[in-house]
Parts: C-alpha cells; structure tokens; sequence
C-alpha cells in the first residue's frame, strides 16, 4: 500500500460473451485524502489475481485497476480475439464508472491493453478525459515481422532477452517468483491445449496506428493528448522503435515520457514508479498543452533525469 490510510477493495463484474456469463475483477485504491475514483488502469493480457491487487497497490489513490484480458476465454482459432477484446474493454469500462457513478474517467493502459484502451476511448470519447498507454503493443507489428508467425518468433525472442534483465529477477523483487511461476504454468497449459501460440500470434500482429492517429487527433480537439510512457531498457518495444513508428505514421500531437525502466511488472516494486508517472501524465494533460506546436509535430521524448 502507498500509505496506512490506504484503502483497497475487490469488486466484481460480469462480461457476457457469446452467451456466456464470464466473471472478472477490479480493485480500487482510496484513502482519506482521496475517496473518489478519477483514473482506471487496464493490465496486459493474463495479468489477474494477486497481480491486480499488488498493482493497486503500488498505483495511487484515486484509481481503479482492472484484470487482464481473459484471453483463455476467447474462440481457440483466435478469429474473434479482436472482437473479445474490444467487448471486454468496454464492459470493463463501463462496469467501472457505474460502480462509482462517475460521469467520465482517464485511462492508463499497459502494454496488451492498449488495444482494448484506444478502441474504448474511441466508443466512448465523451466519457475519456485522457489516455495514457505505457510500452503499448500494436504500434510495431510491422517492425517485428511480415508474418503473423514471425512476428510471434521475434516476440518470444525479446520476451526471452526481457527475461533475463535484473527487474525481472527474484532478486530484484520477490514477486517475480509468483510471476515467473504463473508465466511457466500458462505456457504448459497452453501448449497442452495448442491455445496459446495462435492467440498471441493474433495480438502481436494488430496495427492501431491508424486507430491511434485518430485517437490522438480527437484527444487533441477535446484539449489534451495522448501520452505514452516507454521504458529506456525495454527489450520488447524500446523507445526508438516506438517514436519512429509513430512518425511514420504522423500520429501527433504525442507526448512521450521515457523512464529509466524496463518491460518489468507493473505488480514489483519498480511498477510503483511507472504508475505513478502514468497516472501523474494523464492527470496533468489538460488544454494548456494544446497548441502549443500547433499540433503540427510529434513530441520529442521526455526523458527522465
């Protein structure tokens, strides 16, 4: 917890999908200083269970966390993953401001939900104050192959290589051992079952940049941009790839924040930091930072001290 005050709670939802009742969860931090809710966090795929209640955890008051893509769920030929995640995300979303009666929220999406986090924001524009997307996948499926298969290769290859940093170590953070253990037991389920290769496959290869050009120009009108925050030593989507991607594709106006960080957890002790520059970002964007280029360029890189 951030402080003794802190006040952390379960809450529980209902995704219907393809007549199917699916229960997920969501956790929000208050304290005495803050009893309301302002900013809703979206974790990667998987990311559930303990994973969600140590990252609220480490997030600050005033957000609500909530649990990973339950991808297991979703057809095993992953024809409809991009629809699944689409329905989750929304519901997910809505399920959320219901529960705290709110008339709109800033979102923080981490890495695979950051497809679910631009296509929400989208659907519901009047309702998303801000959007910030930390090391978020869909802005370099063209960088990682010309396959669907490929781009699944390289993924694996960098999540080894992220695997091997010190953040991702137990001895960086204990936590890491329950992480790496339920990391292990998807991939043995998965491969058992031939359910997770396609999947991931599928989700690697997702373009938003079209999508993503449009978000930014509409947060862009509503006063305020797109944030995103890239770790300097992430292996899976370092900054340089990122930001010349998102020239490529003249998405602007953007504002970048590069931490001293990694592709690590947000759940170890390490996420406390990004999550507090994330929810720090999407709460500071307001219509002071519109025109200030003009919206005619691509932010350099904040880069942290």
């Amino acid at each position: 917890m951030n402080n003794a005050k802190s006040i952390l709670q379960k809450h529980k939802a209902t995704f219907r999908y393809d007549k199917e009742e699916i229960p997920f969860y969501f956790w929000s931090h208050l304290s005495g200083e803050t009893d309301s809710v302002d900013t809703i966090i979206f974790l990667g795929s998987g990311q559930r269970g303990k994973i969600t209640k140590w990252v609220v955890g480490n997030a600050p008051a005033g957000t609500v966390v909530v649990e990973g893509l339950p991808h297991k769920q979703a057809d095993r030929s992953a024809d409809d993953l991009k629809e699944f995640a689409h329905q989750y995300t929304n519901t997910a979303f809505l399920a959320v401001l219901n529960t705290f009666n709110l008339a709109s929220a800033s979102i923080v999406a981490e890495s695979q939900a950051a497809p679910g986090a631009i296509w929400v924001a989208l659907d519901y524009l009047d309702r998303v104050r801000g959007v910030t997307l930390i090391a978020p996948l869909g802005l370099t499926a063209h960088i990682l192959g010309v396959s669907s298969k490929t781009r699944l290769a390289e993924l694996k290859r960098r999540a080894f290589l992220s695997a091997m940093q010190f953040a991702q170590s137990p001895l960086y953070d204990l936590r890491n051992f329950y992480l790496s253990a339920l990391m292990l037991h998807a991939v043995l389920y998965d491969a058992r079952w031939n359910v997770s290769g396609q999947k991931y496959a599928v989700g690697s290869s997702h373009d938003l940049r079209e999508e993503c050009r449009n978000l930014a120009s509409q947060l862009y009108k509503k006063g305020t941009r797109l944030t995103l925050i890239l770790g300097e030593r992430d292996k899976l989507f370092p900054p340089s790839e990122i930001v010349a991607s998102i020239e490529e594709a003249t998405i602007q106006p953007v504002n970048i924040i590069v931490l001293k960080t990694s592709h690590a957890s947000l759940a170890t002790r390490g996420g406390r930091h990004i999550l507090s520059e994330a929810v720090r970002a999407v709460r500071q964007e307001n219509s002071s930072h519109a025109g200030e280029d003009g919206g005619s360029k691509t932010l350099k890189p904040n880069r942290e001290s």
